[in-house]
């Protein structure tokens, strides 16, 4: 059925190329929520994203059902491209791609039962460590079959991905305290009861609140905020704005940007990364690739048109976000560690702060590196010491300077928040608006 869509488009309607990209998403989530089983169920969930060119534009449309609705499906895309782009580059045939490990059967076998036992375990753990706490889980298993098509190419690849996130919310002093942990992949966590200890050991340190002052001070960002800081960089590396000349970064490839010690990588073919795939979602094969190297602007991320707006080669980084026209996007996202131990890096500081949780991103300019965040869960430190969690408490700054002059230290283990893997950044002046 697919097949003939690439066909009639090309024979019926004269089309000069077409390509279809088809995904089908399967999930079994298992939810607790204030320590009881709130929902089990499925989802399925299919999509066809059709483009294509004629008259040297492109056309698009999309649908989430195929049978019976190819004439317009295909209608709808050449009735687009009267108004479309300009049809700058090709679409992507090629046969050959790697084939990154993200399909594991245990986590396809792996059973709802079984899912919703792992989720009471964690909520009777968190429940004996944190007796007055109430515990939201949910544990999800999915399957991920995804197809690209074009008159010279077909290809299909298989992904499993496994994700696990509990949440405890306590009552402090007339505040709500959440302390979240997740892990995700492609497979299932070897020990997915780890992530109690964590939520626990940070309890422990939110027993006393504390202020925080109006200064800038010594940070330590933790591996579940610096994708936060991340956010900055990709933003600005993405084609659509290095092509528009709206990015600070457009036309400063070979240029040090960043600290000498800061390495970023782009890996879409990480060993059971949850971004990974054997080919982007315009069937260009993925990579692993340097965003910044020593600080020296490498690359960009790249799809067909921006590419070709550009002169360059395409990096295997489109993303549709399901039934949307394709545009350049990260996938697993990798920081390079340096060499500082974390309780090192700890002691080192006189008076500052940790900050592990931020409520929403609150990011002002993206586009230009600037961000403001209110901090959810953040411990002032004093003489090297966690002496509590703060409140009332918002940092702000811009991660191109944060990142080029102002790094004192970086942790020497990454860590993973989804699919950006990064160690702790201690930085040295980072600006703090507190009511001490």
């Amino acid at each position: 059925m697919e097949r003939k869509v690439i066909e009639r488009a090309l024979k019926e309607y004269s089309c000069a190329d077409a390509e279809l990209f088809v995904v089908k998403l399967e999930k079994y989530p298992v939810s607790f929520e204030a320590n009881k089983l709130k929902s089990v169920k499925s989802r399925l969930i299919k999509g066809y994203s059709l483009r294509i060119i004629k008259n040297g534009r492109i056309g698009f449309a999309s649908s989430t059902s195929l049978a019976g609705n190819e004439d317009k499906l295909i209608d709808s895309a050449v009735k687009s491209s009267s108004f479309g782009p300009k049809a700058d580059f090709s679409f992507w045939s090629g046969k050959r791609y790697p084939q990154p490990e993200v399909f594991f059967p245990a986590t396809v076998s792996f059973e709802v039962e079984e899912a919703e036992q792992m989720a009471r375990h964690i909520v009777l753990r968190l429940r004996e460590m944190i007796p007055e706490s109430y515990i939201d889980v949910n544990v999800t298993k999915s399957f991920v079959e995804a197809s690209h098509f074009t008159s010279q190419s077909e290809k299909t690849y298989y992904k499993s991905l496994f994700s696990l996130s509990a949440t405890a919310l306590l009552v402090r002093s007339g505040e709500l305290l959440y302390i979240n942990e997740g892990l995700d992949g492609c497979n299932i966590p070897e020990n997915p009861l780890s992530i109690t200890g964590d939520i626990a050991w940070k309890e422990k340190l939110s027993a006393k609140s504390v202020e925080s002052p109006s200064k800038k001070m010594q940070v330590i960002f933790t591996p579940k905020t610096m994708p936060y800081l991340m956010q900055g960089f990709t933003t600005g590396l993405t084609g659509r704005n290095i092509a528009s000349k709206s990015s600070p970064l457009y036309g400063r490839k070979g240029e040090s940007i960043l600290d000498d010690r800061v390495s970023i990588y782009d890996d879409g073919i990480m060993p059971s990364g949850p971004a990974s795939a054997p080919f982007d979602d315009e069937g260009v094969p993925r990579q692993r690739f340097a965003l910044f190297s020593k600080g020296v602007l490498k690359n960009y991320y790249l799809d067909l048109a921006s590419a070709a707006a550009l002169n360059e080669e395409p990096t295997g980084s489109a993303d549709r976000r399901f039934l949307m026209p394709p545009q350049a996007a990260p996938s697993n996202l990798y920081m390079e560690p340096g060499n500082c131990d974390y309780q090192e890096m700890l002691e080192g500081i006189d008076d500052g702060l940790v900050i592990d949780q931020v409520i929403g991103g609150g990011q002002s300019n993206l586009l230009n590196g600037e961000f403001s965040m209110n901090v959810e869960l953040g411990f002032r430190v004093k003489h090297g010491k966690i002496v509590g969690r703060v409140r009332n408490t918002m940092v702000a700054g811009n991660v191109y300077e944060l990142f080029k002059d102002n790094i004192e230290a970086i942790g020497n283990r990454c860590e993973a928040d989804g699919s950006i893997f990064t160690p702790h950044v201690l930085f040295k002046d980072v600006s703090i608006s507190g009511r001490e």
